[in-house]
């Protein structure tokens, strides 16, 4: 019984590690004057403002692992996505010192997101499956397009676009550019790596 509620009670932490994150940025200048801005942000950048990302995705794995997924904590989870995701579009209105939780809130967002996606069938559309299968080969690829392309793109649209209409623009080329490579990546490199690799461990397991 205690366990069970030990369980439950984890998912605290990363809310307690979050929250002291927020309260040393918020000391941090005051405790040491001379750090400048960018002193700050590479604080910002270290593992202990980015603890409480790794502690949220075990408390989560940990307490729903084992779980049924609802439509009712479909919509209740795409609720709180939009939340949290629009939370996060007002920290560019506050001080430097305060976006301490950025990272917290993001994950909270895509916990909310997976809840979501698991929960509802019509979310799971076969685009968004296959963007989730070479999600990480994306991630390795997408700086490439979000800063050349997107620079790029400002300084060719900026003279006649707004500037949130150029971000949309630059979001949806980085993310197709992304997809474009990760998948030839994935057929090229990934799936024949796999392969050489499972040929490997058979030809060994044989020898052996």
């Amino acid at each position: 019984m205690y366990l069970k509620k030990s369980k439950y009670r984890l998912i605290l932490l990363p809310f307690f590690v979050a929250f002291s994150s927020f309260v040393f940025f918020r000391a941090l200048p005051h405790l040491i004057p001379p750090l400048s801005k960018h002193n700050l942000y590479f604080y910002y950048c270290t593992f202990i403002n980015q603890v409480s990302i790794f502690l949220l995705g075990i408390s989560f794995f940990i307490l729903y692992k084992d779980k049924s997924f609802s439509k009712a904590n479909g919509y209740i989870c795409l609720l709180l996505f939009t939340l949290s995701s629009s939370v996060l579009l007002f920290f560019k209105h506050i001080g430097f010192q305060d976006i301490s939780p950025f990272p917290f809130f993001t994950g909270c967002s895509f916990i909310f997101l997976f809840i979501a996606f698991r929960s509802l069938d019509f979310l799971n559309i076969k685009f968004i499956q296959w963007v989730g299968r070479v999600s990480f080969s994306m991630y390795l690829f997408h700086f490439l397009f979000a800063w050349g392309l997107s620079s790029q793109l400002n300084s060719i649209l900026i003279i006649n676009l707004n500037s949130y209409l150029i971000l949309s623009i630059s979001i949806m080329l980085t993310v197709l550019c992304s997809l474009l490579v990760a998948t030839l990546t994935k057929y090229m490199i990934e799936d024949k790596g796999i392969e050489l690799g499972f040929k490997i461990i058979k030809h060994k397991l044989n020898f052996i």
